[in-house]
């Protein structure tokens, strides 16, 4: 199937032009919600290249039924509709016409096959909590306890989203990134879970998507920062709620002596008190030198021009809480140092993450060789006199031909 050659060239998407049930529509009977587009639109269009992967339905009960007629889509549940339920379906970004036009915004219609039509759901915004940045297209499912009915949403391009409508009650909310788009939260895949109770207001619920398991935190890696400054890298984020220890690191030798850790901070914790120590240490010795050099007079300030304010775009939004620590920087004690070319073992127990579960772990490093000292014996090198360029001498001329 193709377009007819020939006229004009066509660069607009598919539009709607009618969806039957209307949106607020309420005692639907019937058998299919149908969309109905401005011209023919291709059926092997979206992620599966079957249309499937296109279309959602709210409250599902598995994957929709999808019917293709040219201009016109029909949408059915994998079951029947149940009675005097609110729905959803969604037209996600993603089809396309015969001249391969691609649609990018959502469509969604909302209807009961009853008479009323609730007005009540879900609403935030998905993040991934490693990553700082907000989870577009992240599937956000609300399941009503004790049904067990699932109703499901896809965010937006910045991470909202909108769960609904349904009636008041307990709900069990997970956000996930679909990284396959097969509309299911696989192992792997970061994901978060809350549970809330609606009665007459919807929530505003902020999901933080990471990596959550019931294995333990593992050592993934081991660097040495300097000589008593180690770097652990773990293969999982850990929870931040659980405070870390000395205690739980064992930092042994190959011939078994024992190295005393003085401190155990995550890597953002690090890196906060070597700035403030960096600042401290600039600002005294700012004041020192303002305090030696008493023959400088302060020039009188120069007025700047002013400056035009410029439109600037808005920041992205990013989660209320920092990061998880993948990342834990040991500080040895005194009379502790790692010297060079020489292995260790390490060991890190009871390291906690995300959802309370414990690992303990061990791996075996060993120091790089140090580097190499400048060499002092030598004199510095002296320029090579004969290398000095000197303009010829000049030529002489015999006779008196010049004069």
């Amino acid at each position: 199937m193709a377009p007819i050659p020939g006229g004009p060239e066509d660069h607009v998407p598919p539009r709607i032009v009618s969806v039957t049930p209307d949106t607020n529509s309420v005692n639907f009977h019937g058998n299919a919600v149908a969309f109905l587009f401005d011209g023919v639109v291709n059926d092997r269009s979206g992620p599966t290249q079957d249309l499937n992967g296109l279309f959602l339905i709210s409250p599902r009960d598995g994957a929709p039924r999808i019917s293709w007629h040219r201009e016109r889509i029909d949408v059915r549940p994998h079951g029947k509709w149940r009675p005097n339920t609110a729905y959803s379906v969604t037209l996600l970004p993603g089809l396309s016409d015969l001249s391969a036009n691609i649609t990018k915004y959502s469509y969604t219609v909302v209807f009961s096959t009853g008479p009323t039509l609730p007005n009540l759901g879900v609403v935030g915004r998905v993040f991934d909590w490693s990553a700082q940045r907000a989870a577009p297209n992240a599937i956000v499912e609300a399941i009503q306890r004790p049904d067990s009915v699932v109703y499901v949403a896809v965010a937006d391009s910045t991470g909202q989203f909108h769960v609904g409508p349904f009636e008041a009650g307990t709900y069990t909310v997970i956000a996930f990134v679909d990284a396959n788009k097969n509309m299911v939260r696989d192992p792997g895949e970061i994901w978060d879970s809350t549970q809330v109770k609606i009665t007459n207001t919807q929530p505003m619920l902020e999901m933080l998507a990471a990596k959550r398991d019931t294995i333990g935190p593992a050592i993934a890696g081991i660097a040495e920062d300097d000589s008593v400054t180690l770097r652990i890298t773990f293969n999982k984020p850990l929870n931040p709620d659980v405070r870390l220890d000395t205690a739980q690191f064992r930092i042994m030798s190959s011939d078994s002596a024992h190295l005393t850790s003085l401190s155990v901070r995550t890597l953002a914790q690090y890196d906060t008190d070597r700035a403030r120590a960096r600042a401290d240490s600039t600002h005294v010795a700012d004041s020192l030198a303002a305090v030696r050099d008493t023959t400088k007079r302060a020039k009188p300030a120069t007025p700047k021009p002013a400056l035009v304010a410029r439109p600037t775009a808005p920041e992205p939004p990013k989660p209320s809480k920092p990061a998880p620590a993948t990342v834990v920087m040991i500080k040895l004690a005194l009379g502790s140092h790692l010297p060079p070319l020489k292995q260790f073992r390490v060991t890190a127990a009871d390291m906690v993450n995300l959802l309370g579960y414990k690992g303990t772990s061990s791996r075996v490093f060993a120091t790089p060789k140090a580097p190499a000292k400048p060499d002092t014996t030598k004199a510095p090198g002296k320029p090579d006199s004969s290398a000095t360029k000197h303009p010829p001498p000049p030529s002489k001329t015999g006779g008196g031909g010049g004069q």
